[in-house]
């Protein structure tokens, strides 16, 4: 019998443009679906923003983060719970006001 395969490893950045994508899939319903790009528009913001929350869910990290402030590295090890990138996390934690992010290597608090 053949070992089990290893588990499906999906870089983070790439899971959350599939989910991006996923987004504007769901929201096209028939009509012509659009590029997923880095343009600021309300249409990428709402992209952007449903990937998020499907990666990394508001209430999920109110009940993971217990303090008003965590360090970029406790942001990193959370991303890493979560399989997405830091940045996701971090605009995640402060979009929702769950907790500031303190830049150590800047020397301030988001």
């Amino acid at each position: 019998m053949a070992p089990p395969a290893a588990p499906l490893h999906v870089a983070p950045t790439r899971l959350f443009h599939f989910c991006r994508a996923l987004c504007e899939y769901l929201h096209s319903r028939g009509d012509r679906a659009a590029l997923v790009t880095d343009a600021d528009t309300v249409r990428q913001k709402r992209n952007r923003a449903f990937a998020a929350e499907l990666l990394a869910p508001a209430a999920a990290l109110r009940a993971r983060v217990g303090t008003s402030i965590v360090t970029w590295d406790q942001t990193e090890e959370i991303a890493e719970e979560f399989g997405v990138s830091a940045f996701v996390i971090d605009h995640q934690l402060t979009n929702h006001r769950i907790a500031a992010v303190e830049r150590a290597h800047r020397g301030e608090v988001a």
